[in-house]
């Protein structure tokens, strides 16, 4: 049986080939079924997210137009204040108006510095302005102008003179007289003199040395101030002579006794010493030849820093004179 099984295996495996191609074949031409469609389920659509809208670019209000302010002009620049420096070898008077006639105010001394404001019509006088803001008048050849001069100063009138001597007055008591007699102007002219009041006569005035000649075209019943000063370079060598100064001095033999009760306040000046002044008023005085006698003495020696003065010194003393003539009234 396994013989006859593998003597007709060969012919069956020939064969199988034939019959897996007729069926094959047969299978090809058959129709065949479409395969079926595969319906693509679509996922679900995400909705999509509305779109931010961008916020609107803000709109630039156009600001306000901004007028520029006008730029402001620089004031010009303030005219540089001219100065004088007091040119003499004593001491200078200030007086409340443009003339010897006018009281005086303070005594400046050489070197001074003053602030020049004006001058008076014929340019003889010069108002002046002090480091105190006080303002007076000074003799114009008693001031050279510091530095190159800048032309005429402004000339003032008389009625403008006697508004700032009534200032003066109101500002300080003290210098009420003075102002008065500003106010009053330079005094009544009689025969080629003038009435005047409180005129300055330096009690050493023969002195030429001094630089204060006598007064001229007095009339009778005029005043005078007989003045004198002292200095030294240290305030207490001041305070030293007056402790020990014996001031004798006369107006036509007439001693002038209460002459402590005119002594100004000691002052430093810029020359570095210190000044007292004493001014004695005197008068109405009468026509005629008039001389004032100067000595001073002291009781104990003094120094003024520079020399020694009283016994047992060089100096010992020092003396002086003024002489003076007054015209008769209208005559």
């Amino acid at each position: 049986m396994l013989a006859r099984m593998t003597r007709n295996a060969p012919r069956r495996l020939w064969l199988l080939p034939a019959i897996l191609l007729v069926a094959a074949a047969c299978s090809a031409l058959e129709p065949q079924a479409a395969p079926p469609t595969v319906t693509l389920v679509p996922r679900s659509t995400a909705t999509p997210l509305p779109s931010e809208t961008p916020p609107p670019a803000p709109t630039q209000t156009p600001g306000a137009t901004l007028t520029p302010e006008p730029s402001e002009t620089p004031p010009p620049s303030p005219t540089p204040a001219r100065s004088g420096l007091i040119d003499a070898v004593r001491s200078v008077n200030l007086r409340s108006g443009p003339g010897v006639s006018y009281g005086a105010l303070a005594a400046l001394q050489p070197g001074e510095r003053v602030i020049l404001l004006a001058q008076d019509e014929d340019a003889s006088w010069q108002q002046v302005q002090l480091a105190d803001s006080r303002v007076g008048w000074v003799a114009a050849s008693l001031i050279v102008e510091a530095g190159e001069p800048a032309g005429e100063l402004p000339v003032i009138d008389v009625e403008s003179v006697r508004a700032t001597a009534t200032a003066i007055a109101a500002g300080d008591s003290a210098l009420a007289e003075s102002a008065a007699v500003a106010a009053e102007g330079p005094g009544e002219t009689a025969g080629g003199g003038a009435l005047r009041t409180g005129v300055d006569v330096l009690a050493y005035c023969d002195d030429a040395e001094h630089g204060f000649p006598p007064p001229e075209s007095l009339v009778a019943g005029s005043t005078i101030d007989v003045w004198w000063t002292w200095f030294a370079s240290t305030r207490a060598q001041v305070e030293d002579h007056l402790a020990h100064a014996i001031y004798e001095v006369t107006v036509d033999g007439e001693p002038l006794n209460d002459w402590r009760d005119y002594r100004l306040p000691p002052e430093r000046n810029d020359d570095g010493n210190t000044y007292v002044y004493w001014y004695v008023r005197y008068g109405p005085l009468e026509a005629g030849d008039h001389r004032i006698t100067y000595r001073l003495t002291w009781s104990e020696a003094i120094s003024d820093g520079y020399r020694r003065f009283g016994p047992g010194t060089d100096t010992t003393q020092e003396s002086g004179s003024c002489s003076f003539r007054v015209l008769p009234a209208g005559g």
